[in-house]
């Protein structure tokens, strides 16, 4: 009996032995270690213009790449992303994590264009973005160069599109296409083509020039009517691409709306189906005295008869025409440019 007692004893401390042996060094190792614990996983990131480049260290490759969160890439690479801020994520083959964050910025805040306009051209000039740019009248048509030339008098939108495709605009009138900007003075004047003669349709008036007449020396009449000058100060009085007209020109004009001269009167005055837009704002006369405002003006030709006279062109309602040696060179009287 006491025998029997002691193998038992002795059979279980056996197997309590073997259970702990079992229990300590079997194939029951316990949690698997976080393979993120230790590792080092870091993205850095660039953006440029709607893009952002994304790259990974650390951690065990390969790598996929997210900006929201869920949707992963193997690719680095984000195009054409919208400017804002980011959350860049970075996940390893352990499905270790690391984020970042970028900001997009908008590339094309900062574009813009502006436009030189006259005499049926426009010039552009884009500011901001990034070059090289392309310039478009009509939305569809591009093109490198920045001039347009022999543009019709119509309301264009002007556009600027620059290496990324932004885009900005500007309005273009027809009333600016038809124009000349005077760059002495800033001014701009209307200009209409009769045949095939492209006239000033205002009289020439630089406010700065210390030569004008206004009419009974009033400004308000320089303004309404411009300026008259000697012909000493006609003669070089006109801006740059354009002269003082001949007697012949003159007479082309006439010959272009008549060719009598009672016919080509009344398109030459303000309201007239020629666009010349004569305003009869008078003349000085050689004593300092102004005469015939609303009755007739007259206009320096470059032409001279003598050394003390010139030829002029006169318009009234119903009559105009040119005279050989029509004024005192030191009279008072407008000038209307032609193009050269």
């Amino acid at each position: 009996m006491k025998q029997n007692l002691l193998s038992l004893f002795f059979t279980a401390l056996v197997l309590t032995a073997v259970f702990s042996l079992s229990s300590c060094g079997g194939d029951d190792d316990g949690p698997a270690p976080d393979p993120c614990l230790n590792t080092t996983l870091v993205v850095t990131t660039t953006s440029d213009a709607f893009d952002i480049t994304a790259t990974a260290t650390g951690g065990e490759s390969p790598y996929e790449f997210s900006i929201d969160g869920s949707t992963f890439q193997t690719s680095g690479t984000f195009e054409d992303v919208a400017p804002k801020e980011y959350t860049v994520t970075v996940k390893d083959a352990n499905a270790c994590t690391n984020t970042t964050k970028v900001t997009v910025a908008d590339a094309c805040a900062d574009l813009a264009v502006t436009a030189a306009v006259e005499e049926y051209t426009v010039e552009a000039t884009a500011t901001g973005g990034t070059a090289p740019y392309e310039y478009s009248l009509d939305g569809t048509t591009f093109q490198t160069t920045t001039t347009f030339a022999d543009v019709v008098a119509a309301d264009y939108t002007l556009t600027v599109k620059d290496a990324n495709a932004c885009t900005a605009t500007i309005a273009v009138t027809a009333s600016d296409l038809e124009s000349l900007l005077d760059e002495r003075d800033g001014q701009r004047y209307k200009i209409v083509t009769i045949g095939e003669q492209v006239w000033m349709a205002e009289n020439l008036d630089i406010a700065s020039d210390t030569a004008r007449y206004c009419y009974n020396e009033v400004t308000a009449n320089c303004d309404e009517y411009g300026s008259m000058y000697s012909w000493y100060a006609a003669k070089v009085a006109a801006p740059d691409g354009w002269h003082l007209p001949s007697k012949a020109e003159y007479d082309a004009l006439i010959a272009e709306l008549g060719p009598a001269v009672e016919e080509a009167a009344p398109k030459l005055i303000v309201g007239g189906s020629s666009g010349f837009e004569g305003k009869l704002g008078g003349r000085r006369k050689e004593d300092n005295t102004y005469a015939g405002i609303d009755v007739v003006a007259i206009y320096w030709t470059a032409d001279e008869y003598s050394t003390t006279h010139a030829s002029d062109f006169s318009l009234q309602e119903t009559t105009c025409g040119t005279s050989l040696g029509g004024s005192d060179k030191n009279r008072g009287l407008y000038i209307r440019c032609i193009k050269d």
